[in-house]
């Protein structure tokens, strides 16, 4: 472990997953610096990570007293609260801590204009921030608040709306060191993909978006296994682990 990473690690900079493998897999969890995109297509697990992380964000880090809360935005389906219930019941976390849905913050938004209101109105996601420890902020998902046209106002009009939204949440990641994660969609790749794994799908929203994330996990599909590929990170090198989603949330499978 290098000395960057030894230190985030030790003030409290990394939101545990709920499984030791995948912490050690991303090198201690997801980072609380920045925005964390995962992407893939519809069902592979997207969702059952996000949920499993607003449970994690609940408990405390290691030798810290940081106990805290999520708020989650759904832009696209309703909350999945029994699939959370489930969890709760079901996670092996729960004997240990004082786990429940009271510290979970759901919100529903249906486009770009009322995201960026959410995210900016100091009587929306700011007063909820100064008045609890939130440790995680999901957008589940960024690309469901963007309507799909492709007139030139359109493009620069949204690349403008989404660099806004990129740096607004960058800097709430730094003010209250929490993590975020934006939940994307998948576009159909047209040229031979630069990852080293058989894909046809990028993440959706373009280079402009792109730019704004600090870590990029793909999930995806292959051979009826399922997989969890990091294919951007300052800090991560560009590498593949299988996992399975159980009733008591996703974990990395045995190798």
């Amino acid at each position: 472990m290098d000395d960057s990473l030894f230190e985030l690690r030790n003030t409290g900079s990394f939101l545990l997953t709920g499984c030791p493998k995948l912490d050690n897999f991303l090198r201690g969890g997801i980072c609380r610096k920045g925005i964390t995109q995962i992407y893939g297509k519809s069902g592979i697990g997207k969702t059952q990570l996000a949920l499993q992380l607003c449970i994690t964000a609940q408990i405390s880090s290691d030798n810290f007293n940081d106990f805290g809360g999520a708020a989650y935005i759904c832009t696209e389906s309703p909350f999945p609260s029994n699939r959370l219930h489930e969890l709760i019941n079901k996670i092996n976390l729960k004997t240990k801590y004082p786990i429940s849905n009271e510290m979970i913050f759901i919100e529903h938004i249906s486009n770009s204009e009322d995201l960026k209101n959410c995210i900016y109105n100091p009587r929306r996601l700011p007063n909820l921030l100064s008045h609890y420890n939130i440790k995680l902020l999901v957008i589940d998902s960024i690309a469901a608040t963007f309507r799909v046209e492709y007139d030139s106002v359109y493009l620069q009009n949204r690349a403008k709306s989404l660099r806004n939204i990129g740096y607004r949440l960058q800097k709430l990641s730094s003010i209250y060191n929490m993590a975020i994660i934006c939940i994307n969609q998948v576009t159909a790749l047209v040229e031979t993909s630069s990852i080293n794994v058989s894909t046809t799908e990028l993440p959706s929203l373009g280079i402009t978006w792109a730019s704004m994330i600090t870590n990029s996990l793909y999930m995806f599909r292959q051979n009826g296994h399922r997989f969890l590929h990091i294919t951007g990170s300052p800090y991560l090198p560009c590498q593949t682990i299988e996992y399975e989603i159980l009733d008591s949330g996703i974990i990395v499978k045995n190798t």
